[in-house]
């Protein structure tokens, strides 16, 4: 994420379990969902500069049967 809030290299690592055919081609169109809307909140340092930070997100998936 820039210091403007902006996603600039944003990629999928790895995908593992169970997950729908329908989930794995949103991640196949869209790496990360959600990241490319406008501005987020901004990353500050310590006298409120808006700075740059690498932001890794994990997104685990578990599935069980209903009982």
């Amino acid at each position: 994420v820039n210091e403007r809030g902006e996603t600039e290299d944003c990629n999928v690592i790895e995908v593992s379990g169970e997950i729908s055919q329908r989930m794995q081609r949103t991640f196949e169109n869209e790496p990360c969902p959600g990241m490319n809307r406008p501005a987020r909140a901004l990353y500050r340092d310590e006298n409120g500069v808006p700075i740059a930070k690498r932001v890794r997100l994990k997104v685990e998936v578990e599935t069980s049967p209903v009982e």
